[in-house]
């Protein structure tokens, strides 16, 4: 169990510390946060029901552990409401997050750019303005590489898989159409 566990903080370290800081924390409560859930992640293993569901179950501590944290440290600090926007039930947002880790998949079928432009902006922690300023080009420019490089990225998926959303946005079901990913 320790090597699976030690695996999986290997697999999931950097996800998870780029997933709190998208949530408003800053890089240091941050990693507290992310040391913080592999400690309840080990404590708590044996309490998982289906391992298949072992990633989900990781982010949706993560995303417990953000809450307590604003909780603790005064809701002031930044909404709630924004950071965790209301859901139709957990399961939604469990289901996005097993989604959200097969993306991975799909990255080197992007073309060079946009694959670069998406990894930079939504899976490192440059905003889109910071990546504008780093290479030199207008904020304009960038804005719509991510989003043609977010359009291709979901026009793959959909060759794949059929995905059912939520009023929110949030995957409520997906099927994969081929053994593509």
């Amino acid at each position: 169990m320790q090597a699976e566990l030690n695996h999986l903080w290997d697999h999931l370290h950097d996800s998870l510390l780029r997933y709190v800081k998208k949530k408003g924390v800053t890089a240091e409560h941050a990693q507290d946060i992310v040391q913080e859930v592999f400690l309840k992640v080990h404590d708590n293993v044996d309490t998982l029901k289906n391992r298949d569901r072992i990633v989900a179950w990781i982010f949706s501590i993560a995303r417990n552990t953000v809450t307590d944290f604003y909780r603790k440290n005064g809701s002031g600090l930044v909404n709630i409401e924004y950071i965790h926007p209301c859901m139709e039930s957990e399961d939604n947002t469990d289901m996005t997050i097993e989604f959200t880790s097969c993306i991975h998949h799909f990255l080197p079928f992007l073309p060079k750019q946009s694959r670069d432009v998406l990894i930079r902006v939504e899976l490192g922690d440059l905003s889109q303005k910071e990546l504008a300023d780093q290479l030199g080009l207008p904020y304009s420019t960038v804005k719509s590489r991510v989003q043609r490089a977010r359009q291709r990225l979901r026009e793959l998926i959909e060759e794949c898989c059929v995905v059912e959303h939520d009023r929110f946005g949030n995957i409520i079901h997906y099927q994969k159409r081929t053994a593509c990913c």
